[in-house]
């Protein structure tokens, strides 16, 4: 029983996305939730935006999606895919926060959503091969 939990197909997309997107995930949070004790969120994602998006690249061109050749199309893409989800991170944080929500909760809950929009405009744009 405790090797079925523990197993992890790695030749399914969906699931070298869900690893390496936790562990993505847990890096680029533990530093956001820090900083966001110490410094505005705009710039406490930013920082964030910019490890998860170094590791994200690395993690689901090569990991993920396999991609075998670095085109500069993919890098542009994946930039401006995460430049597109830091202002939304951003700008929903702030938002509820003024409905007096914790900075730090929004951040976590928003996390499924944000996954969500990551990985399928990886799969649908970023990393498709022409």
């Amino acid at each position: 029983m405790r090797k079925i939990l523990f197993k992890i197909n790695f030749d399914k997309k969906v699931n070298r996305f869900i690893f390496y997107g936790l562990l993505n995930l847990f890096l680029t949070n533990l530093v956001i939730q820090i900083l966001l004790f110490f410094i505005d969120s705009i710039f406490a994602t930013l920082i964030g935006q910019i490890i998860n998006c170094y590791l994200g690249f690395n993690f689901y061109s090569y990991r993920v999606f396999k991609i075998k050749n670095f085109k500069i199309s993919y890098l542009i893409k994946y930039i401006f895919l995460h430049l597109s989800l830091w202002n939304l991170n951003w700008l929903l944080i702030e938002f509820f926060y003024n409905y007096n929500f914790s900075k730090n909760m929004v951040s976590l809950l928003l996390v499924p959503f944000l996954a969500f929009l990551s990985y399928f405009s990886q799969k649908k744009i970023v990393f498709v091969t022409e």
